[in-house]
């Protein structure tokens, strides 16, 4: 296959191959595709417009036809007083994992390009960042088809996990669980019925939605405090309030809640596409801890994806509350590409899971 590739970096080029994108990520099988649609990219550049970020398009040379798109950012990272010029996905600090959308059989042509060609040969990248990406990911197999060895370290960061509400019910679900989280849940639910007027809005369009984005992130700072996740990048805080008002008109993401005679005791943020549910954070109110709201607003979102025979995504990290709704499925992992045997002699011995988000760096 004879392949074109296109390097877009402006908001023009941006906005015209919107619809080709669009259209694209549409045709796809793969539903783990929402951190590269272009509604989520456009959304993301427009709240973190940083210099460096670049759309890397493959076209087939004789029909014209996408077949891969890779949104990517440049950036310096610096090894003991060497910088090099290295490559990572767009947003990568705020990603579970991130999946590049790509035609299957064009998939080792369009990963040797990228990398020998674009990446390496005219934009003098020196180390790429590809990842997390799941171990089934379509681009990972791609590389481990056509990258020497030489020339990649793979790091598995994290398990990953979600419930698959399409070949099951939540019947059958219930019973192949061990695990009492599910009647806790309806327990802690009558609970909160005798307390006052219980309510599940999924999504709550009772007031703004990047209002209650806002409220979400305040609730998760305050409990975790300088251990949150994204304590050391402070414009997280309006950053899921932006793409919430951007990405909830289209449906592709939501604010859902659950209220108590009204007031709002525990919310989540999820990521909807292609019937992928992916939940992204949560948090309640500590005064209302006793009744476990966050847990009863779980169990509603989960029946409601098997409802609508989607797939409930958790996304990464093993932590306790997942393990009691699911199993793992899966690892993430971050292929790191070097141009040649120097690069690497030099990154290399410092690149360590425990490392790797300094070189990933913040965006």
């Amino acid at each position: 296959m004879k392949l074109q590739a296109q390097v877009i970096n402006t908001q023009a080029g941006l906005e015209a191959i919107r619809t080709d994108w669009q259209h694209f990520v549409g045709g796809l099988a793969d539903n783990a595709l929402v951190y590269a649609s272009w509604d989520y990219i456009h959304a993301y550049l427009s709240f973190q417009n940083q210099p460096g970020w670049l759309i890397v398009v493959f076209r087939e040379a004789e029909s014209g036809a996408i077949v891969a798109i890779h949104p990517l950012t440049l950036y310096q990272v610096t090894v003991e007083g060497r910088t090099f010029r290295a490559c990572r996905p767009i947003g990568v600090a705020y990603l579970p994992f991130m999946e590049f959308p790509l035609r299957m059989t064009a998939g080792a042509a369009v990963t040797r390009s990228l990398v020998q060609e674009v990446l390496f040969r005219a934009l003098g990248v020196e180390i790429v960042f590809l990842g997390p990406l799941q171990s089934t990911s379509p681009t990972y197999v791609a590389l481990l088809e056509t990258m020497p060895a030489a020339q990649m370290k793979v790091l598995s960061i994290t398990s990953y996990s979600h419930i698959d509400g399409r070949a099951q019910s939540f019947q059958d679900y219930c019973r192949g669980r061990k695990t009492s989280t599910i009647r806790d849940a309806e327990r802690c639910e009558r609970r909160l019925r005798e307390a006052g007027r219980l309510d599940y809005h999924a999504p709550d369009m009772t007031e703004d939605p990047a209002g209650l984005a806002r409220r979400l992130c305040a609730l998760s700072e305050g409990r975790f405090s300088g251990n949150h996740l994204y304590a050391t990048r402070p414009e997280w805080r309006e950053l899921l309030p932006h793409l919430m008002t951007r990405l909830q008109p289209a449906g592709m993401m939501e604010a859902c809640s659950l209220r108590l005679d009204g007031r709002a005791i525990a919310l989540c943020v999820n990521f909807r596409h292609k019937g992928r549910h992916s939940y992204h954070m949560a948090a309640f109110d500590p005064a209302y801890a006793r009744f476990s709201p966050s847990k009863v607003l779980m169990a509603h979102l989960i029946r409601r994806a098997f409802a609508e025979r989607a797939l409930f995504c958790f996304g990464g990290g093993i932590y306790d509350y997942k393990e009691d709704w699911c199993h793992t499925v899966g690892d993430a992992r971050v292929p790191v590409l070097f141009a040649d045997e120097g690069v690497r002699a030099a990154v290399e011995p410092l690149l360590t899971m425990q490392l790797l988000s300094q070189f990933i760096g913040r965006q």
